[in-house]
């Protein structure tokens, strides 16, 4: 049941949990993938939907943090975009993407699993690392767990779509019914609080960040595994 909680939080996460768009740019660039019959198009779905609420939490932040925002959604959105271009060309995807385009199936809630799991689990990090120094990832600590409470709100509503489109989660919808959300609500935040504690040690600690790294690409590969046999 622990498990299935966690797959259904990692597909809330389904670029729900990103950062917001400042700009309305890629929504373009998501819009036309989604419409494609490739692999890609499963997770550019969710990513797409995602992105127009985040664009409204960004218009409501002060400049300083939008342009933070800009830069960071502008490396988030690039990680995958990059993956989905080594696919298209007919490159070997290798690091966090390759179990997504690997897969031997078209089966939309195991892509959707796959593909959060990688975008959450692998590149929020990187992206914060990129597009900011340690001391401005500080200053938009606040800014970057502000988006926490809309993703609560994305949760709630994702909970339902997937359980009444999977036997397994209205199982646990019907016999935990409120804890469920509360303990997926939980399960999200850490996950953001470790990306965002990844990213502060990779120019502070390189020791703990090495160790903090593996453990979670441990963690991230086993879901993988979990999202392929259960679904």
């Amino acid at each position: 049941m622990k498990c299935l909680l966690g797959l259904l939080l990692v597909a809330c996460l389904t670029a729900r949990s990103q950062s917001p768009l400042p700009g309305e740019q890629p929504l373009y660039i998501l819009d036309s993938l989604r419409k494609t019959t490739g692999t890609a198009r499963f997770f550019a779905e969710r990513y797409y939907n995602t992105t127009r609420k985040a664009i409204l939490f960004a218009t409501r932040r002060k400049p300083s943090e939008q342009a933070f925002l800009n830069r960071f959604e502008e490396q988030f959105t690039g990680l995958f975009l990059d993956a989905v271009r080594k696919s298209t060309a007919g490159e070997n995807v290798t690091g966090v993407w390759s179990d997504y385009f690997r897969s031997d199936t078209l089966h939309p809630l195991r892509l959707q699993l796959l593909g959060i799991n990688a975008h959450i689990n692998g590149d929020i990090w990187k992206a914060l690392v990129a597009s900011c120094d340690p001391a401005e990832l500080q200053r938009n600590k606040r800014c970057y767990f502000a988006f926490n409470r809309y993703l609560k709100k994305e949760f709630d509503e994702f909970y339902e779509e997937a359980a009444d489109a999977d036997i397994r989660l209205a199982v646990i919808r019907e016999i935990s019914p409120g804890l469920s959300t509360k303990a997926g609500h939980r399960l999200l935040i850490h996950w953001r609080k470790r990306q965002f504690k990844l990213a502060r040690l990779h120019d502070t600690d390189p020791v703990r960040f090495r160790d903090l790294y593996d453990r979670i690409s441990q963690k991230r590969e086993s879901l993988n595994r979990l999202i392929c046999n259960h679904f």
